[in-house]
């Protein structure tokens, strides 16, 4: 559908619509240099930790290949580097 909800009847119009509302969703705001739709997120160690405390161990391996054991075993040490990567 184009601005006016009316449906497109080319290819190009169609791709045209598209562009015209991924623009209007995802600008960047001058001022900040972030975009409207931008979410900040604030990771902490302790909640990091909580999470890996409650990994089931009779699960599998996700596909970083570690198993749940070894991050529940580790939860003290990998919290704080964990917590640093998902800052980022």
């Amino acid at each position: 559908m184009n601005e006016n909800g009316q449906l497109t009847n080319a290819e190009e119009e169609t791709a045209q619509s598209l562009g015209n509302f991924f623009s209007s969703v995802f600008v960047q705001d001058e001022e900040s240099g972030m975009s409207r739709n931008s979410v900040r997120l604030a990771i902490v160690e302790d909640t990091v930790m909580n999470k890996l405390l409650m990994l089931k161990v009779d699960k599998a391996q996700g596909p970083d290949d570690i198993h749940p054991s070894v991050l529940r075993n580790c939860a003290q040490a990998a919290a704080l580097p964990l917590t640093i990567i998902y800052s980022k």
